[in-house]
């Protein structure tokens, strides 16, 4: 999924190397002060801006595409503020909950990077909440991509197939894992498989009043 709101038709890359008079046009321009002041303490904005200006665009149909989209941040400064701030919010807590990833425990592991996941899939759902309010304010070729992408790409049914994978991360009802025994009596083949899905309390009553009892008796072990 990309923004694609400097190039129409790939990313900005920011990695890409300066021009080599770069650190000349930044002195005798005066360029530095220019930076600090549209990134107002923020690294990444103060990075960005700098490659944008030494990365000169001469494609009219670029230099148009950008002007358009210029044209609808200007008409919507709170609101592309607004999308910012949510991007950045979510690294922010991307970071808080990358620490359990360190344990040597298994089970942490997995815990971590479900909560992890979890906490993207409920940005996710805000973005495509946000897109959806506000959509219908912009004009341009490169918010329109975005906005539609954001709301054909994260549909509801998509989300929620991904929360309920989610919730079968957990395995609340334990592990069904399948073996056969090898040499030795030594277990092997191990298969992790998937569980039934869980009945709702309703199901669960109705079918254990009514169905038919069995008329054999049986024991399980574990």
């Amino acid at each position: 999924m990309n923004a694609l709101l400097m190039h129409k038709d790939r990313d900005f890359d920011i990695q890409a190397p300066l021009p080599w008079n770069e650190a000349d046009l930044r002195q005798d321009l005066e360029l530095d002060v220019l930076f600090d002041a549209m990134a107002s303490g923020d690294s990444f904005l103060r990075e960005t801006a700098l490659h944008a200006m030494l990365s000169p665009e001469v494609s009219p149909e670029a230099i148009l595409y950008r002007r358009a989209i210029l044209k609808d941040c200007l008409a919507n400064p709170q609101v592309v503020k607004q999308l910012y701030d949510l991007s950045v919010e979510v690294f922010q807590k991307e970071k808080k909950h990358y620490f359990g990833i360190f344990t040597r425990y298994p089970s942490a592991i997995l815990g971590s990077a479900v909560d992890v996941m979890t906490m993207l899939v409920e940005m996710l759902a805000r973005l495509r909440g946000f897109a959806d309010r506000h959509a219908e304010k912009f004009t341009s070729e490169g918010f329109a991509s975005l906005f539609s992408m954001l709301r054909g790409e994260l549909a509801d049914d998509y989300l929620d197939s991904i929360r309920e994978h989610l919730r079968t991360l957990k395995f609340r009802t334990g592990v069904l894992v399948s073996a056969s025994l090898g040499e030795g009596d030594k277990g092997e083949g191990y298969t992790l498989r998937k569980q039934k899905r869980r009945e709702n309390i309703f199901t669960w009553l109705y079918t254990w009043l009514f169905s038919k009892r069995s008329q054999a008796f049986s024991f399980y072990i574990a």
